[in-house]
């Protein structure tokens, strides 16, 4: 798997590094997020657990895919910006689950059942 970074931006507001990488990999499937943040890390000289893979997008027929990473300073801004969803795919946060609630049965709210023919 070969990168290349078509794009590469410091935003020092936020305290990252915004890459657009191009990944090539011939008769092979696309790449992990584990192992572009890896690869990414020691691109950047960084942590890979301050990596985030935004997206990737595999383009069709061609054996490459376009990426967009984040690349941050300290874990701490990292959970602050990131949206929830992206901190559970990077395994940084646990998925939410929402409270079930109670409901009444069904037979007792609907009245008596009609006979069946």
């Amino acid at each position: 798997m070969d990168v290349e970074v078509t794009s590469r931006a410091e935003n020092v507001l936020l305290g990252r590094i915004e890459l657009e990488i191009r990944l090539t990999h011939d008769a092979k499937s696309t790449p992990k997020r584990d192992e572009v943040q890896k690869k990414v890390a020691d691109l950047e000289s960084s942590k890979s657990d301050l990596v985030i893979v935004r997206r990737m997008a595999p383009e069709y027929g061609l054996g490459a895919t376009r990426g967009w990473i984040r690349v941050y300073k300290d874990t701490e801004t990292l959970k602050r910006l990131e949206a929830h969803h992206i901190l559970v795919r990077h395994k940084l946060a646990e998925k939410k689950v929402k409270a079930v609630k109670e409901q009444a049965p069904s037979s007792q709210a609907a009245g008596p059942a009609a006979p069946k023919k």
